[in-house]
């Protein structure tokens, strides 16, 4: 099922947060999965992944969006009218994709003001990678 992708579902505790937290973690950092499930961070690293792999997706859904037609070109027109769209269906299709366009320019904005929150915190309350990745213990007699 996709996820539901907004800006609300960034800060609250949503399936589409877990599963960037999940998407994002390191092998070490899927040792501390439980924490995605509770709402919480696995790490400040995975924190940073998660949102920077979001934002360059979402800069490329709304540079789609934005092939033919801008925001404020949509705004425009939607500020005309119904009837300057000539038709219902496209009508329809202007609202929908100015509303994907709005959508997605908040969810950057939500994304940035995560960046801004996480620099200016000093991350005591994020956990940084649960365990640690150690080098095979030989022992000499083994050798």
């Amino acid at each position: 099922a996709p996820y539901l992708l907004s800006a609300d579902a960034l800060e609250t505790d949503s399936d589409l947060l877990v599963a960037l937290r999940l998407l994002s973690a390191s092998a070490v950092e899927l040792k501390g999965y439980a924490l995605a499930f509770h709402g919480k961070p696995i790490s400040a690293a995975n924190e940073r992944r998660w949102r920077r792999m979001l934002e360059r997706r979402v800069l490329i859904l709304l540079e789609t969006r934005e092939a033919h037609t801008t925001e404020e070109s949509d705004r425009r027109a939607i500020q005309a009218g119904a009837k300057s769209a000539g038709s219902t269906r496209r009508w329809f299709s202007l609202l929908t994709r100015h509303a994907e366009k709005l959508m997605l320019a908040e969810v950057l904005r939500s994304l940035e003001r995560l960046a801004s929150t996480a620099r200016e915190s000093d991350d005591s309350d994020i956990l940084e990678p649960v365990g640690r990745v150690s080098p095979i213990e030989v022992r000499h007699d083994e050798l």
